[in-house]
């Protein structure tokens, strides 16, 4: 059994809200990088040749590409991240 399956009613709700909310950011993170790498020809250039790889698929050509890539100075660690830095699920 899981957590959610043994919680109190009231609880198992907003661990289903939360499991949601961490659904969706996945989601639309999975979206923004994909973004990122389609709207950079060298970045889309080099995840196609990743991506040509038998066994690499897009998580891991994106990972590899997140490390080996040469970013052009940013001003600070979070510019890196698509969608910049964020609070996640906020519960207000």
């Amino acid at each position: 059994m899981t957590r959610l399956e043994l919680a109190r009613q009231a609880v198992a709700e907003g661990i289903t809200k939360h499991l949601q909310c961490l659904d969706e950011e996945m989601a639309r993170l999975k979206k923004s990088i994909r973004d990122h790498i389609d709207n950079a020809p060298t970045l889309r250039e080099k995840y196609r040749l990743l991506e040509s790889v038998p066994g690499l698929g897009e998580r891991t050509a994106s990972t590899l590409l997140a490390f080996l890539a040469e970013p052009a100075h940013p001003s600070s660690p979070h510019t890196m991240a698509p969608g910049g830095n964020h609070r996640l699920c906020r519960g207000d």
